[in-house]
């Protein structure tokens, strides 16, 4: 167990492959052959590109769909338009914005502020050992640094997570050195929301930011059981919900939160596996078992909500990842694992666009894969028993 942790945290903060990088602007149709018990994929191969092992970022943002990659050469961002208007993605970013430091695009956010008209632009944060984690702004084409690099820190080495909230953005940042940061920008400047990790330099990266009944709520990784911490206003913070329910021995702390059908769930890695629990409102309640009964989906997890649904993509090095559906109160294994391929051993990025949910992968060995759920929620439509995943493509 151990060992597999290692080699996937290996994997995903230092980068254990090389780039490999692509001149044209455009990286061809998606392929449609490779299917798995009713899923189709999207794109194989890391947009082009086999050493590109991870799709960590994915958002929806001007009718188009982003998604920003892991490569040792510097991060891609690409975008493709909706269905079935366009089947080639688009090569925005090939080269981590001219810096290989900046590794990895790890999180994306829509965010709008107001100096003397609105600007609605989407922002894009890095993965940076060298410098620090970069904010970058994407608007009508154009990029634009947005913040110093680590916030003047450079152990602020990634932006783990970008949250719009009581019209501010907020970052969260990953800081092994003196413990996570949250710093906030609503219009002029960056403004630091919280040092520390809270008080405790073991949280040592935010891993969500998430919006939930007029509150922000963070969570953190930390050995034996990350926290959850939440705030009226985005400077006041104060515990959500106890220690004693995250404590595990065996835990990396909480790896995401997500809002569904009226309630907040966090996803937490414990020695036996993931679990989900819901954490608002009321009561705390462990809302799943772990693991999904299978403790090998453990250490890395994401999730997304579509209505009132809620999606968990896994870690599972063994088998492949896999993903879980919470529909009225019952849990249902939405893919086969790994959708039939072993080597992609987390879904690692999840994002609703045009309807569909679409799943971003890590694949060390064939290259980061790309699938979807053409449609779903739709009046009498059941997803259930792996039915109604088809290729991101016309």
């Amino acid at each position: 167990m151990s060992r597999i942790r290692e080699h996937h945290r290996l994997l995903v903060m230092i980068g254990l492959v090389t780039s490999v990088q692509i001149g044209a602007l455009m990286v061809g149709t998606s392929v449609s052959a490779q299917t798995a018990e009713g899923w189709e994929i999207e794109f194989t191969g890391g947009f082009g590109d086999l050493t590109t092992a991870m799709i960590w970022s994915l958002a929806e943002f001007d009718g188009s769909l982003y998604a920003g990659t892991h490569s040792v050469g510097g991060c891609r961002v690409l975008a493709r338009g909706t269905y079935p208007s366009r089947s080639a993605w688009g090569v925005l970013v090939s080269d981590g914005w001219g810096d290989a430091s900046n590794l990895a695009a790890t999180s994306m956010e829509e965010f709008t502020y107001t100096l003397v008209n609105p600007i609605t632009a989407l922002y894009v944060g890095t993965l940076n050992h060298t410098d620090g984690g970069e904010i970058w702004q994407y608007n009508q084409g154009v990029w634009y640094p947005f913040n110093a690099a680590g916030f003047g820190d450079s152990s602020n080495y990634m932006i783990t997570a970008l949250e719009a909230f009581a019209d501010k953005l907020f970052a969260g940042t990953a800081n092994s050195t003196t413990g996570a940061e949250i710093w906030n920008f609503s219009g002029i400047t960056w403004y630091s929301a919280m040092t520390g990790g809270f008080g405790n330099s073991a949280n040592s990266r935010i891993s969500s930011l998430e919006t939930f009944n007029g509150k922000l709520y963070a969570s953190t990784l930390e050995p034996g059981g990350g926290e959850i911490w939440e705030s009226p206003d985005g400077f006041n913070w104060s515990r959500a919900i106890p220690d004693v329910l995250l404590d595990d021995s065996g835990s990396i702390g909480v790896n995401a939160l997500a809002s569904a059908g009226g309630a907040l769930y966090a996803l937490v890695d414990g020695l036996n596996g993931l679990r989900v629990w819901q954490i608002a409102p009321g009561t705390p309640i462990q809302d799943s078992t772990s693991g999904f009964g299978d403790s090998l989906n453990d250490t890395n997890g994401t999730m997304v909500s579509f209505g009132d649904e809620l999606y968990v993509g896994t870690q599972n090095m063994a088998t492949g990842a896999q993903i879980w559906r919470l529909r009225g109160g019952t849990w249902t294994k939405e893919n086969t694992n790994g959708f039939i391929d072993s080597y992609n051993s987390v879904a690692l990025a999840m994002a609703v666009f045009d309807d569909r949910l679409v799943v971003g992968t890590i694949n060390t060995a064939e290259g980061a894969e790309l699938w979807r759920l053409p449609v779903i929620l739709a009046d009498g439509f059941e997803s259930g028993g792996f039915q109604g995943w088809d290729l991101a493509a016309p």
